[in-house]
């Protein structure tokens, strides 16, 4: 399996754990942090973009557990970003809007190498770079 290859399946195959991270309560070792280990010698987009990609299409089939959300995309990005080896931390913010609806806003995000990802919308698998 060439290293595009292996970068889109663990991509593919952090979407499809998701749910299950989520379910039972595993997504909190995410928060806590995943630990540096010793990083692959590719970068994380194409994994990054794999995963993101699965989640849309999966979040777009109806009875299925996957939901193309900010916390979706924020575990499976840290499944991969640990998976290659970098750390990384899930943020979860809580906020109450503006008055007069008050209503409770929340977001998910990913800080790695001290910085945080953008939020992807139109994610382009691209598999030549």
């Amino acid at each position: 399996m060439t290293g595009a290859a292996r970068l889109i399946a663990a991509g593919i195959g952090a979407a499809l754990r998701t749910p299950l991270w989520l379910r039972d309560g595993r997504y909190r070792r995410l928060v806590d942090g995943v630990e540096q280990r010793r990083p692959s010698p590719v970068g994380p987009d194409l994994a990054l973009r794999a995963a993101w990609a699965t989640l849309r299409v999966l979040g777009r089939m109806p009875l299925l557990p996957w939901r193309n959300t900010c916390l979706y995309r924020s575990v499976a990005e840290c499944l991969v970003l640990s998976r290659i080896g970098i750390a990384c931390r899930l943020r979860i913010g809580v906020r109450r809007s503006a008055a007069p609806s008050g209503s409770v806003v929340a977001h998910a995000w990913v800080e790695w190498s001290g910085q945080q990802t953008p939020d992807p919308t139109n994610v382009i698998l691209n598999p030549s770079g």
